[in-house]
C-alpha cells in the first residue's frame, strides 16, 4: 500500500530537505535513465515499420493539441508545488477546476479537428485529433495528485509512475505498428502512445497518492493560486507558439515529409534534454522553493546542481553537434538521412538549452511569475522570427536561423532579465558556463578529429570509435577542472556509502 504523507505540513516537508532533494535527484535519474532506454529502443522499432509521412501526420496535429494541453495544467500543478503554505480546501478546488478545464479542451479540440484537416488538406487528421482529445480529460484528472507528489517529494512513486506509462505506451505502439505494417491503419501506432501513457498514468497516481478531492467550496487564497498559475500559462503560451511554430510553418509550406524528417531530428535532439530538464524540474522547484527565504544556501544549491548536470548535458549535445549525420542514419535509418543536417543545426541550439531551462526554475521558485511571461514574450518573439525567417530555405533552414537567434540573443536575455533582481545573478550563470566548458569543447573537438580521420568509413564504425573517443575526452576534461573533480570525489563517496548499506542489507532513504 502506498505510504500515507501529509501533503499539507510544510514544515515536515521540509525535514532533511537535503536529503530529499538527492536521494529524489537519483531516483528520477534512474527512471529517467530507464525511459531514455525505453524511448531509445522504441524509435528506431518504429521509423523502421513506419514511412516519415506517419511521423508528419503526428506533427502536424501536434501543433494544436499540444498547445491545448498546456491549459489543462494552467499553471495550477506548480502553484500547488511552489506555495508555501496550502489547504485541502485550495487543492481541492484546483482539483475541479483542472478537471473541468480537460473536459472542456477535449470537447473544443474534437470539434475543431474538421478545421485541422482542412487546414493542412489531409482528411485523416479529423479521427486523429478526436482520439487524441481524450487525453486532455485524462490528464486534468491527475494534475493535483501529480502536483502533491511533487510537493511532498515524492519522487520514487513520480518515477514509476512515469517509466510504467511510458513502457506500457511504447508497447502498444510497437504492437499496432506491427500488426497494421503497411496498411492504411498504421499511423495509429503513433496515436496510441499519449491515449496509453495519459490512461497508465493516471492510474498509478491515484493510487500512490493518497489524497482525495472533497467538493469544491470557497476558500481564502484560491484566487491568488489560479492568478500565479495563470502568469505561468501565459508564459507557457507564448512560448509554446513560438516552439512550435516552426512545425506548422514547414508542414504548410514543405509537407508531411519534410516535417517528417525535421519532426524526427527534433525529437531524437531533445530525448536526452527532455530526460534531463523534466525531471529535474519536477525535483529542483520544490527543492528551491522551501529555500527561497535564505538567498545565499539558495544560490549554493541551484550552482551545486547546474555544475553537475552541465558537465553532462552540454558534452552530450557537443558530441551529437558534430555526429548528427551518422547518428540520424545509425539511429533512424537510411530514408531518413535527410534528418542529420537538421539534427545538427538543432544540436547547436541545444547546447546550453538545460541552462536555459533553469531560468524559468528561478522564476517559478522565487514567484517571480509576472517577469516570468514578461520574459516569455520577448524570447518567444525572437524565437518565433527565427522560424519565420529560415523557413523559406526549408527545414535546415529553419534550425539554422534558430541556432543562431537562440545563442546570440535569446540566451543573453535570459541571463540579464533573471540576474537584474533575486538569488542568483547573470555572473553566477556566466560563470557556470565558463566552469563547464572545456568538458563540451574537448568533446567536440574530438568527435571532429575523427570525422576527420575516417572520411570514408561506415556510419556505424564512425559512431562507434567517435563514442569512444569522445567519452575519453570527457572524461579527461572534466577532471582537469576543480569542478569535475569535486563531483567525481562526490560520487566516489556517494557510491561507497551505497556499497556499505546494501552489504548490511539496508537501501538508501529505507530500511532492513
Amino acid at each position: 500500500m502506498p505510504r500515507q504523507v501529509d501533503y499539507f505540513c510544510s514544515d515536515a516537508i521540509r525535514q532533511d530537505l537535503k536529503g530529499k532533494t538527492v536521494r529524489g535527484g537519483v531516483v528520477s535519474g534512474i527512471g529517467q535513465v530507464i525511459r531514455i532506454a525505453i524511448g531509445l529502443a522504441a524509435v528506431p522499432i518504429l521509423t523502421r515499420l513506419l514511412d516519415p509521412t506517419a511521423f508528419g501526420l503526428l506533427a502536424m496535429v501536434a501543433f494544436f493539441t499540444n498547445f491545448a494541453a498546456m491549459f489543462v495544467d494552467a499553471g495550477m500543478s506548480m502553484a500547488t508545488v511552489q506555495r508555501d503554505q496550502i489547504s485541502h480546501r485550495q487543492v481541492t478546488n484546483l482539483f475541479w477546476l483542472s478537471s473541468a478545464l480537460g473536459l472542456a479542451i477535449a470537447v473544443v479540440v474534437a470539434a475543431l479537428a474538421p478545421g485541422i484537416a482542412w487546414f493542412y488538406g489531409e482528411p485523416r487528421l479529423t479521427a486523429i485529433t478526436c482520439a487524441l482529445a481524450l487525453s486532455y480529460l485524462l490528464s486534468g484528472l491527475a494534475v493535483q495528485h501529480q502536483a502533491l507528489l511533487r510537493r511532498a517529494m515524492q519522487f520514487k512513486e513520480l518515477a514509476v509512475a512515469n517509466v510504467a506509462s511510458m513502457a506500457m505506451a511504447q508497447v502498444a505502439a510497437v504492437g499496432w505498428a506491427f500488426r497494421f505494417r503497411d496498411t492504411a491503419l498504421d499511423y495509429w501506432a503513433l496515436v496510441l502512445i499519449p491515449l496509453v501513457s495519459a490512461a497508465v498514468r493516471l492510474v498509478l497516481l491515484w493510487w500512490y497518492c493518497a489524497w482525495r478531492p472533497g467538493w469544491p467550496a470557497r476558500e481564502a487564497g484560491t484566487g491568488g493560486l489560479v492568478t500565479f498559475g495563470a502568469n505561468l500559462t501565459g508564459f507557457n503560451f507564448v512560448n509554446y507558439f513560438a516552439r512550435n511554430l516552426d512545425n506548422l510553418l514547414i508542414g504548410w509550406w514543405w509537407g508531411g515529409a519534410a516535417l517528417g524528417f525535421y519532426d524526427r531530428a527534433y525529437r531524437l535532439m531533445m530525448i536526452p534534454l527532455q530526460q534531463i530538464n523534466s525531471p529535474l524540474t519536477g525535483v529542483v522547484v520544490p527543492a528551491l522553493s522551501r529555500l527561497a527565504g535564505e538567498p545565499e544556501r539558495y544560490r549554493r544549491a541551484y550552482t551545486w546542481t547546474m555544475e553537475r548536470i552541465l558537465l553532462i548535458a552540454c558534452p552530450m549535445m557537443a558530441y551529437i553537434g558534430v555526429a548528427a549525420p551518422w547518428v540520424a542514419v545509425v539511429y533512424l535509418g537510411e530514408d531518413f538521412a535527410a534528418s542529420g543536417p537538421i539534427l545538427q543545426w538543432l544540436s547547436v541550439a541545444a547546447l546550453w538549452q538545460t541552462l536555459s531551462a533553469s531560468v524559468g526554475w528561478l522564476f517559478i521558485s522565487q514567484g517571480r511569475d509576472r517577469e516570468m511571461l514578461r520574459w516569455g514574450c520577448i524570447h518567444s518573439l525572437l524565437v518565433a522570427g527565427s522560424f519565420v525567417a529560415g523557413a523559406p530555405f526549408g527545414a535546415v533552414g529553419v534550425a539554422k536561423a534558430y541556432a543562431l537567434v537562440f545563442n546570440l540573443a535569446c540566451l543573453p536575455l535570459a541571463f540579464w532579465m533573471i540576474g537584474r533582481s533575486g538569488q542568483v545573478r547573470a555572473r553566477d550563470l556566466v560563470n557556470l558556463m565558463w566552469r563547464v566548458a572545456p568538458a563540451p569543447l574537448a568533446v567536440a573537438l574530438v568527435t571532429g578529429g575523427v570525422r576527420l580521420a575516417l572520411p570514408q568509413a561506415p556510419p556505424v564504425r564512425l559512431l562507434l570509435i567517435s563514442l569512444g573517443c569522445a567519452a575519453v575526452a570527457w572524461a579527461i576534461a572534466v577532471l582537469s577542472t576543480e569542478v569535475g573533480r569535486t563531483a567525481a570525489r562526490e560520487l566516489a563517496a556517494s557510491l561507497r556509502q551505497t556499497q556499505a548499506k546494501l552489504r548490511h542489507g539496508i537501501w538508501p532513504g529505507g530500511s532492513r
